[in-house]
């Protein structure tokens, strides 16, 4: 799967692996005397050919704040709870589900009360890549501990996504 990171024309060098293959050698007889194929392992190199792809560029009225992120996503956010004493740890969980580029995305912009200690976030990735390209989840934790008493607000965490499209060309 690949994610382009500039447009226009693009080159992809030929790869090359060299694999173990089992051929037929002949007969040979088993333990009962009967006459059976024989094999012996070959090393076999194959070689693709080069290609070149033709990257367009993103459009011109992409979203405000646009991270980089492309692919059909959605967003989830939650504390793991909304009241806590001075000094005790709270998790704020930011999950990123969908099929995209999600490898790619970078910590979300969190704007945290100036009265918070925030750690940076664990980010826990449960992707799968297969034919159709990549999907699952990522995730950040944010771990915050509140210093001082008293309510605080956190603000909307917004994900700015180019949708895919699927060109026939």
């Amino acid at each position: 799967v690949l994610f382009p990171q500039r447009y226009g024309e693009i080159t992809i060098e030929p790869f090359e692996v060299t694999c173990q293959v089992s051929i037929q050698s002949g007969y040979q007889r088993n333990l009962w005397g009967q006459q059976v194929p024989g094999y012996k392992n070959v090393n076999v190199t194959v070689k693709s050919k080069q290609k070149k792809i033709t990257v367009k560029p993103l459009p011109e009225d992409k979203p405000l704040h646009y991270t980089g992120a492309v692919g059909s996503l959605s967003m989830t956010a939650n504390l793991n709870k909304t009241s806590a004493k001075t000094n005790d740890a709270i998790t704020l969980r930011i999950k990123i589900n969908g099929s995209g580029n999600l490898k790619l995305i970078d910590p979300l912009t969190v704007k945290f009360p100036h009265d918070f200690e925030v750690y940076d976030p664990k980010i826990i990735n449960n992707l799968t890549t297969n034919e159709n390209g990549v999907s699952g989840s990522k995730t950040f934790e944010y771990l915050i501990i509140p210093r001082h008493a008293g309510e605080f607000n956190i603000p909307t965490v917004s994900l700015r996504v180019m949708l895919s499209r699927q060109d026939s060309n």
